[in-house]
């Protein structure tokens, strides 16, 4: 696709040079500015999650099986989005010392806000997009680092 922006004639050759050329040309024509929002068409697009393409990103298989098990146990209530200590295993928890409890205790807020962000992304129809496998990848190993740590403190 070939477009002109500011006198100059450019060559679109996928879907992200588009998006940055609808944004250039919105500042340069002033409908988007700097201290002003874009326009809803152009924040639609900027906050649309971008769609793995199989032919260039191949997904842990251990990240999809993860995903899964962590929204299975969001859509049955084991895992309330809300309440951290839904995500507490209580009987390696109460095995804790009181400093390992602390930290347990700070780490499953952190935990909990990517299944929020996860369980977002998940309703909005975007299960094949970088940015949840990216806060899927992020909050497994953050729970296995921590597990190595301090037990299998948390149900997920």
């Amino acid at each position: 696709m070939i477009v002109e922006l500011n006198g100059q004639e450019l060559e679109i050759k996928n879907e992200g040079q588009k998006v940055i050329w609808q944004i250039r040309r919105d500042y340069l024509e002033g409908s988007l500015s700097v201290s002003e929002n874009p326009s809803p068409k152009v924040q639609q697009m900027l906050n649309r999650p971008i769609r793995i393409k199989p032919r260039t990103f191949k997904p842990d298989p251990q990240d999809k099986t993860f995903l899964e098990e962590v929204m299975a146990k969001v859509e049955d209530g084991t895992i309330k989005l809300f309440t951290p200590s839904s995500l507490l295993n209580d009987k390696v928890y109460q095995r804790l010392s009181p400093e390992l409890r602390a930290k347990a205790d700070y780490d499953i807020l952190v935990l909990l806000h990517k299944i929020r962000q996860i369980k977002q992304l998940y309703d909005q129809g975007a299960r094949d997009s970088y940015q949840i496998l990216n806060l899927v990848n992020s909050l497994r190993l953050t729970k296995e680092s921590l597990e190595t740590q301090q037990g299998d403190v948390f149900v997920i």
